[in-house]
Parts: C-alpha cells; sequence; structure tokens
C-alpha cells in the first residue's frame, strides 16, 4: 500500500480554493513557509498529521476529506 501524496495536495489545494485563500495565506496560518507549503500542494513534499489536522481546522473542512482517494494498494 502506498500513499499518493499528489492527490493529498490536489485535496488540499481544492480545499484552500473553495475558503478563497492563498497559499501564502495559509502558509503563514500553520507556520510553514510558502514555498514548502507549495510543493506540498503540488505533490512534491509529505505532510504529517499534525500539518493536516492544523489545514482542517483552519480550511474547515474534515480530515477525511484531505486523504480521500490517497491510498493505493501496490500489486
Amino acid at each position: 500500500m502506498s500513499i499518493e501524496y499528489k492527490v493529498i495536495g490536489r485535496n488540499i489545494r481544492s480545499a484552500r480554493k473553495a475558503k478563497k485563500m492563498t497559499q501564502e495565506a495559509v502558509a503563514e496560518a500553520i507556520d510553514m513557509s510558502p514555498q514548502h507549503f507549495g510543493k506540498v500542494e503540488r505533490g512534491d513534499r509529505t505532510i504529517n498529521l499534525q500539518r493536516l489536522g492544523q489545514l482542517s481546522v483552519l480550511l474547515d473542512v474534515p480530515l477525511e476529506s484531505l486523504v480521500t482517494g490517497c491510498v493505493v494498494a501496490d500489486d
């Protein structure tokens, strides 16, 4: 089983845009550099559960919605 961080990034981006927030505003609110946050949204960097929880609260979405579809079964 593997985790697709690109899917998590797309889910985060979608929730952020629905809240009409910039990457910079979200990054500042969770004490992350805008550059690192951009990489998270692109799926180039991993994100831990604590940060996902912060994003869930900030963006007012269930944590589950940020990770929906990210687990892929290995063949």
